[in-house]
């Protein structure tokens, strides 16, 4: 009976611990996406600033 009972509560906590990794996975996926959007524009931003700067003959 308590062999039972630990074999369950081991199944239990192993599928838990899979949707818990699905879970992460999803976050991460989904963070990713969200943050290659900025990263982009922001590496625009600093790309048009530093033509700006050589155009006036400053250097960053």
């Amino acid at each position: 009976m308590r062999k039972k009972l630990l074999a369950s509560c081991i199944a239990g906590l192993g599928i838990l611990a899979i949707a818990i990794g699905i879970f992460q996975l999803n976050q991460y996926y989904t963070t990713s996406a969200a943050a290659s959007q900025t990263l982009k524009q922001l590496d625009q931003l600093v790309g048009s600033s530093e033509s700006e700067l050589a155009q006036a003959g400053l250097t960053a």
